[in-house]
């Protein structure tokens, strides 16, 4: 726990926490990246931690995430909602063999040509929900390892993307669906219930979608989750 760690002058993160084999617990609240142009192996190697909520990291100066969670095996949930990669450069192998890795969200990231994300999601056998909504891409290049990037997932995994020329290509036929409630704003994983949940302040759900109180005309049922619903 870093407190209240002021990070905003910190310019380069490569191997803060590289090969800390036996960490577990990260709370990464208050690290402000907002200056950080290096994100390299950040967290490689580290092969205990099951979830890691980055959703604060701004990376609109970031330039080289190289392998930043190479290697994170039980690693099942990852928040990345806020990392715009319109400036990298380098990010080859960023989650390579995160085998136990279920939820990704980088709604944010792109790379419109496709010409550094070589070897991005190997070994990533495990995937359930991808969301990649603002992933654009305008050529392939074919000597990046393309499919190795993007097609070692299960048959089940669901995609959020929203460019129809991007869903082609980088998806094909497999299924693309933003509604889905793992692809909404305020929503986290639940590891322990392998199941998607709208965030504490935003805990009302309604029609896939995550709010602050039931929408009007609506009652609150109370189960498992707090759902909205027309009828009592």
């Amino acid at each position: 726990n870093f407190g209240n760690i002021n990070t905003s002058k910190v310019e380069d993160m490569r191997r803060l926490f590289n090969n800390c084999k036996e960490l577990r617990s990260i709370d990464l609240s208050k690290f402000d990246t907002s200056s950080v142009t290096v994100f390299a192996s950040m967290f490689s190697g580290c092969e205990k931690i099951k979830s890691i909520d980055a959703s604060s990291f701004k990376a609109t100066k970031a330039k080289n995430i190289f392998e930043m969670f190479i290697y994170n095996y039980a690693l099942i949930s990852l928040d990345l909602s806020n990392f715009d990669t319109s400036k990298v450069e380098n990010m080859q192998g960023v989650f390579y063999y995160c085998r136990n890795l279920k939820y990704l969200n980088l709604k944010l990231f792109s790379d419109e040509d496709m010409n550094n994300i070589a070897y991005f999601f190997v070994g990533c056998t495990n995937l359930q929900y991808l969301n990649l909504r603002s992933f654009i891409t305008t050529t392939i290049n074919n000597n990046i390892n393309y499919n190795d990037s993007f097609q070692d997932h299960p048959s089940n995994i669901k995609y959020c993307i929203e460019d129809p020329d991007t869903i082609y290509k980088v998806i094909g036929d497999k299924t693309n669906d933003c509604s889905d409630l793992c692809f909404q704003e305020n929503v986290i994983f639940d590891i322990e219930k392998d199941e998607c949940f709208c965030r504490e302040n935003y805990k009302f759900e309604y029609n896939n979608k995550c709010y602050q109180v039931c929408p009007s005309s609506t009652f609150t049922i109370l189960t498992n989750k707090y759902i909205c619903s027309e009828t009592i």
